[in-house]
């Protein structure tokens, strides 16, 4: 099932050509994210009683943010929507582009979400915009998003 948390909105336009993906403040194309994806087996745990077990295309941000530097790592949604995570969580966190060799589709996050095995599924952010380090400790946040 597609699902979004609370009052998040499908964006309308999810073209990968003109996303606007910024990891420490630079841009990064969806297509070099594909390039460089590998699958991970991982299971998203959703709150309304559901789950699924996929091999995500994806990359860990530690590939991607070489010398982290603060306290946690900020991942943001076109939506808004936010969440924290420890900096040493940083080679457990994942950007997908695709689950089982297909892209992602719309309404799963496309053209590309946050996949951290282990946790719940409204701390796998779907149409990441915004992936950077933060001196804002990961606790300093509600446990589970508000909007």
């Amino acid at each position: 099932p597609s699902v979004i948390w609370l009052n998040d909105r499908r964006p309308d336009d999810t073209d990968e050509a003109t996303w606007e993906l910024r990891i420490e403040g630079q841009p990064i194309r969806i297509e070099d994210l594909r390039a460089r994806s590998r699958p991970i087996v991982a299971t998203l745990d959703c709150t309304g009683g559901w789950w699924s077990e996929q091999a995500w295309d994806a990359v860990p941000l530690s590939d991607l943010i070489a010398e982290p530097v603060g306290r946690s790592v900020h991942v943001g949604s076109i939506t808004g929507y936010t969440r924290h995570f420890p900096i040493a969580d940083l080679a457990a966190l994942h950007l997908a582009v695709g689950y089982g060799g297909e892209a992602l589709r719309p309404g799963h996050g496309a053209p590309v979400r946050l996949v951290v095995p282990g946790r719940r599924g409204p701390e796998w952010i779907k149409w990441v915009t915004e992936v950077r380090c933060s001196d804002r400790p990961s606790w300093l946040q509600p446990p589970l998003p508000l909007s």
